[in-house]
């Protein structure tokens, strides 16, 4: 499998409940974790860093032009 770079253009800031709750997680950066489930959803163009994945859960989530920068995905499931 080849792996290609994120194209990542333009991004904001925002925390992952905020993008939980606009039910969108697409083009944004996010450098604070939450304890949360994120379920069913498309990540593009995003930027997560200094993440703690350990109290995160992705549940049928699907990752496109994603960077983890500085993250802890220690035993993270991503099937």
């Amino acid at each position: 499998m080849k792996i290609d770079k994120p194209k990542i253009k333009y991004i904001e800031k925002s925390t992952f409940k905020e993008c939980i709750d606009s039910n969108t997680f697409e083009r944004v950066e996010i450098d604070k974790e939450d304890k949360v489930s994120i379920i069913d959803n498309k990540i593009n163009e995003c930027i997560f860093r200094n993440i703690d994945f350990s109290s995160i859960d992705f549940i049928d989530t699907e990752f496109i032009d994603v960077i983890f920068e500085n993250c802890d995905l220690s035993n993270k499931d991503f099937n």
